[in-house]
């Protein structure tokens, strides 16, 4: 198998986890009503999708980008930063430390090797469930915004790319001055083909 359909293969996993988790995170602490969600089962677990198109092709629009970085293994930090009505953050979501391992074939003969990491996925996915008895609820009319870390030169590469010209990405130092200290962690996957660690800051 070839080294870029290795990579492939191991990217669309993980932007159907981020995707997932996203998807989650907003219901779960209530960015959005509850009535713009429909329940489906992912990692035979119950999960809440929305039913929001511009909500949803904002999504997709964040994880089409977020593939490139991942495709070329220059993730360094995908994180959901929920903010409140004067826009100072209250918490955020954060997956990063990512590594591709594109030496790694995945035999698609033999599927043992994705039971380990869909275990992982439903340990998360059941651990975020409960999540909102850990954090104070957030306040009222708060919003989220998604951040990325990567490097400078592949993101002046995505503002050259005609792809990317209707969703283009804004160059940020600082999320905010107001910062975040205390976290939580959810979860640090290491397989043969990726590893990442999530956490909430609070």
């Amino acid at each position: 198998m070839e080294t870029d359909t290795i990579n492939k293969c191991s990217v669309e996993i993980l932007l159907e986890f981020f995707e997932v988790c996203i998807h989650s995170i907003l219901y779960i602490r209530k960015v959005y009503p509850p009535s713009i969600f429909t329940l489906k089962k992912k990692y035979n677990v119950p999960v809440h999708i929305s039913l929001y198109p511009d909500l949803n092709l904002y999504i997709s629009s964040v994880l089409k980008s977020v593939k490139t970085f991942l495709m070329t293994n220059k993730l360094q930090q995908l994180s959901l930063c929920i903010l409140d009505s004067s826009l100072k953050p209250v918490e955020k979501f954060v997956f990063n430390n990512f590594n591709i391992n594109s030496s790694s074939i995945m035999n698609h003969s033999d599927m043992s090797h994705l039971l380990p990491l869909e275990e992982s996925f439903r340990a998360f996915c059941l651990k975020l469930s409960t999540s909102d008895y850990i954090l104070k609820p957030i306040p009222d009319n708060s919003s989220f915004k998604i951040y990325v870390k990567t490097e400078g030169s592949i993101l002046a590469n995505m503002y050259e790319d005609p792809t990317f010209e209707a969703f283009p990405w804004i160059a940020e130092n600082k999320i905010s001055e107001n910062e975040l200290h205390e976290i939580s962690p959810l979860l640090s996957l290491h397989t043969p083909n990726f590893q990442f660690e999530t956490y909430v800051e609070i």
